[in-house]
């Protein structure tokens, strides 16, 4: 499994652009040379710090897969946000907005999320498939299970929110405004989220 991890890192190393590529060398290099000097605690930092250039250029990746537009409306470019700190919580981080101030659609992309967990428990669990009220329901989306919230409707803008886990990750697609949840599961639908999970691996 080490193995296999380490050609993949290699492998994204080889990809990076020539500033991410000078950023990763002087950390590793930072690094191998404080774990010489015994300085381990610094070491790991200087690896954390490698490691989260290689994050950063895989939620480039994913930016330029995403869709340009969604349910019609465009993305907003300068919106768009990539980071990744490599450590046991939070890790890569993608962001993207679409749409203006009286309709819009923003999605996240988190690795190790803290919600995790909570929402990969409530999909095992049969009873959760549809909530009474029809506020909270289970669908499928490109094959991966997801979670399907309708907004509280005393909240001044309606709309949903829909959470799909795979690997490590957390996929989030957030909709505000008069949406309906035909044009929720066919925006989600139009995402590839495939290729998306195949950068997360």
């Amino acid at each position: 499994m080490k193995k296999i991890y380490l050609l993949a890192l290699i492998v994204t190393v080889f990809g990076l652009t020539a500033s991410a590529q000078n950023d990763f060398t002087a950390s590793t290099a930072t690094a191998k040379n404080e774990y010489k000097a015994g300085n381990l605690e610094e070491a790991r930092f200087a690896l954390q710090q490698s490691l989260a250039e290689v994050d950063k250029e895989i939620g480039k990746e994913i930016l330029g897969i995403l869709p340009k537009s969604i349910a019609g409306f465009s993305f907003v470019e300068a919106n768009d946000n990539v980071s990744g700190n490599s450590s046991s919580f939070g890790g890569l981080f993608v962001h993207r907005d679409y749409g203006d101030t009286t309709k819009s659609v923003a999605i996240d992309l988190m690795d190790n999320s803290p919600m995790l967990a909570g929402i990969n428990s409530l999909l095992a669990m049969p009873m959760i498939m549809n909530s009474s009220d029809g506020s909270q329901k289970v669908v499928k989306v490109s094959g991966y299970k997801a979670l399907l919230q309708r907004k509280d409707a005393t909240q001044a803008v309606g709309g949903y929110t829909l959470q799909i886990p795979f690997n490590q990750s957390l996929f989030t697609l957030d909709f505000d405004g008069a949406f309906t949840e035909s044009e929720v599961t066919s925006a989600a639908n139009a995402m590839p989220i495939s290729e998306v999970a195949k950068l997360t691996y």
